[in-house]
């Protein structure tokens, strides 16, 4: 449910493959929830990260430079703290439980062909970076 309010796209449900006693996790358990973005709904979501969301994150830095797999890939992720931080989350705030609000790894998938090159279009986009950039 936050994941299609923050995404604006409809999250496939990922279910475990095997059981692991340890985590208490049984087979076929609904474990996390997956939105693939593309075009206009892309767009709005990186956005609302960049314009909105990363601002009020306090002692931000950026994503750290040395992020990506040497493949043009990029990710960074958010705080169940910070996912509440997302206008679609604020204005609702009280429809979801804190404990229901997930932190999330996001991946930037990108048409560049090195780390450098992804770097570079996402701060075209606002994307703030930090440390040391690795020259894939």
């Amino acid at each position: 449910m936050v994941v299609q309010a923050v995404t604006g796209v409809k999250a496939e449900i990922r279910l475990s493959r095997k059981s692991v006693a340890n985590w208490g996790l049984k087979k076929e358990m609904e474990i996390s929830a997956v939105a693939r973005m593309s075009g206009p709904a892309m767009y709005k979501f990186l956005a609302t990260c960049i314009d909105v969301v990363m601002p009020k994150i306090k002692e931000f830095k950026g994503v750290r430079g040395t992020t990506g797999d040497r493949s043009g890939n990029l990710a960074f992720g958010f705080d169940p703290e910070i996912v509440a931080m997302f206008p679609e989350i604020e204005a609702n705030y009280d429809a979801y439980p804190s404990k229901f609000i997930p932190g999330c790894h996001i991946i930037c998938k990108t048409t560049a062909r090195s780390d450098r090159d992804a770097r570079m279009l996402l701060s075209a986009f606002g994307v703030p970076f930090y440390g040391k950039m690795k020259e894939w």
